[in-house]
């Protein structure tokens, strides 16, 4: 996946009852870039289970960084923290990273596939 190619489509992610708005965009993958290294290795890690708490806080962090500058890696972190114990809940925040994930995706016409 190109970060050129990716679209800004706002979802809500509600976090220790806070409301945010994350996208996948550009500005995401450039904060991936900077704490988790890349975005391939962020979702094997995800998909694969080794590493994958850190590549949530990573990926969620990098998704809400760009629209609310002043909250930190360890933030997210201690806002995870409750979703983690709660399969509900973890459901949720899933269900919402996928969503965010396939509306960012740019359509086979656009990238000319």
């Amino acid at each position: 996946m190109r970060a050129k190619d990716l679209k800004t489509i706002l979802v809500p992610l509600e976090l220790g009852g806070r409301e945010f708005k994350i996208a996948f965009d550009f500005n995401c993958m450039c904060e991936l870039d900077e704490v988790y290294g890349d975005f391939d290795k962020a979702i094997k890690a995800i998909d694969e289970g080794k590493g994958r708490l850190k590549a949530i806080r990573a990926l969620i962090y990098s998704a809400i960084k760009p629209r609310y500058e002043d909250i930190t890696l360890i933030e997210v972190g201690e806002l995870l923290t409750d979703i983690i114990r709660n399969t509900e809940k973890a459901d949720y925040l899933m269900n919402q990273i996928d969503k965010a994930l396939t509306l960012a995706m740019p359509d086979k016409e656009e990238v000319g596939e």
